[in-house]
């Protein structure tokens, strides 16, 4: 296969691996997660809480599959605002000491990753999130994300994301109401209701389109065009 051939395997792979349409879930606890940062877990706690957010609970999210040479099961610590209208969360992959975990920790993949996120009752849901590597994770349209630069310790990073989110959902919900969540039950419904739609979207595109694998892959034209034509012969091979 070429080397467009396998990035556009690659691509694919990796599209349907974080779209898996369903949201399935168990607990997580020091004795099923063993390798996870639980300090950076309580400290992220802490700061939420200052926040005035309610942890509701630590999941290992079992319908999204993890790079098994890369990391353990990774653990997210859930909370919510005092107000039901901000879901966060926080986590940080377990990464293994192999080949590709070192590649990982020397990539910056080992920094927390924390986003929070607001559904609101027109379809859209408002996200402002860090982490090392979201930009070339290509989202729905009815996802209005904002990044933040994650360079910077665990207590700012945190504050400054919830100031930001915060700042957003004031001009969000000017003309629509958020969907308030208060338990876990809510939480995770409300992520099974995402997961869903990105599944129908990505079908609704071919998975991806042009200008969204130009994201993921960094290329353009000519070079975009052989990836494009390879990733359409692939889904359509995979529709037949």
């Amino acid at each position: 296969m070429t080397l467009y051939g396998n990035l556009a395997r690659r691509l694919l792979s990796l599209l349907r691996d974080a779209n898996p349409g369903r949201y399935e879930t168990r607990p997580a606890t020091p004795e099923t997660h063993p390798y996870a940062d639980w300090r950076a877990y309580d400290r992220a706690l802490q700061l939420f809480e200052r926040q005035g957010f309610q942890h509701v609970g630590d999941l290992h999210v079992v319908s999204i599959p993890p790079m098994p040479a890369a990391m353990h099961p990774t653990m997210v610590r859930m909370f919510v605002g005092s107000d039901g209208a901000v879901v966060a969360e926080f986590s940080r992959l377990a990464l293994r000491w192999t080949p590709v975990g070192l590649f990982g920790r020397a990539s910056g993949m080992g920094r927390p990753f924390v986003a929070l996120s607001t559904e609101l009752s027109d379809g859209r849901i408002g996200v402002t999130a860090a982490g090392a590597g979201l930009r070339r994770l290509v989202v729905p349209p009815w996802i209005e994300r904002e990044l933040v630069e994650d360079a910077r310790p665990t207590d700012a990073l945190i504050e400054t994301l919830v100031a930001a989110h915060r700042t957003r959902l004031a001009r969000l919900s000017a003309s629509t109401a958020p969907v308030r969540h208060g338990t876990l039950a809510e939480v995770i419904a409300a992520a099974d209701r995402a997961q869903r739609r990105k599944l129908d979207y990505r079908r609704s595109v071919g998975w991806a389109t042009r200008e969204e694998l130009g994201v993921m892959s960094g290329m353009n034209g000519e070079h975009l065009d052989q990836l494009d034509a390879e990733f359409r012969r692939l889904t359509a091979e995979d529709a037949a």
